[in-house]
């Protein structure tokens, strides 16, 4: 018998609606509580990947910012607390990010005087901000395609394929919505969402492109699962192995 009648109160109802199999009123409160069990296990179960899968893209990509723009992360600020952007490669979203992280650090450590270190502000932006180097906007500045080859793919991915290196519309075709399906992922993870049925990914904006390039007809976190652990294998095999012995079912 379920004996946890405070549960709707504590989890809020829109919550609890949503670990329903329909929006019919058929499934029992222990059902739900136990679906609800099942997805935080299922959860858990993702960590490990996503842990290894974020920290190594990021320290990836760190390598091929700095010499494209060695002062990519810095900023100046003068004696009036004006901040002046000391790279040269981003612009409007991206620059706004950077300059956050900035902020933060001299206010959270020394102040305005506080220079923050790189590898400060690379842990402190986000795996979106990472994997948006991979959009259309830093293509031409990252990515360039010369000599039948996406330059500086490999150096990120030291093992994907050969014939992906050699696409010429790879990146936005293929691996960036590969990447934008696992962020999309982790965020629901990250902030205890559901992820236990199809339906949760409805929302996905890239959800054509993605099944396209993975041969699926309905996304669910199986088909995300498989793109992590292919992309994590690109990153490095050992990872992945690693990862794998953290599973628990």
């Amino acid at each position: 018998m379920f004996q946890h009648n405070c549960l709707q109160d504590h989890l809020s109802s829109v919550r609890w609606e949503s670990y329903k199999v329909t929006a019919s009123d058929t499934d029992t409160d222990s059902e739900i509580w136990l679906r609800y069990q099942e997805n935080i296990v299922l959860c858990q179960n993702f960590y490990p990947y996503l842990h290894l899968f974020e920290i190594s893209l990021r320290n990836h990509l760190q390598k091929i910012l700095q010499p494209v723009d060695p002062h990519w992360y810095s900023y100046t600020v003068n004696s009036k607390g004006d901040y002046t952007y000391n790279g040269k490669l981003f612009t409007s979203i991206g620059l706004n990010k950077i300059k956050e992280v900035n902020q933060k650090l001299r206010l959270g450590k020394k102040g305005k005087n506080y220079v923050p270190t790189e590898g400060q502000v690379v842990a402190g932006l986000t795996l979106g901000f990472w994997v948006d180097l991979l959009s259309n906007t830093y293509i031409q500045y990252l990515w360039p395609f010369k000599n039948n080859n996406i330059q500086n793919l490999e150096q990120l991915f030291p093992n994907i394929p050969k014939n992906l290196i050699n696409q010429k519309n790879a990146i936005g075709d293929i691996i960036y919505p590969k990447l934008k399906a696992i962020v999309f992922l982790r965020n629901r993870i990250f902030h205890y969402e559901p992820i236990w049925d199809d339906r949760h990914f409805n929302s996905f904006p890239k959800k054509s492109l993605l099944l396209q390039s993975v041969n699926a007809s309905v996304l669910d976190y199986s088909v995300i699962y498989d793109v992590l652990i292919e992309v994590l294998g690109w990153l490095c095999e050992e990872l992945l192995q690693d990862a794998h012995t953290f599973r628990k079912v």
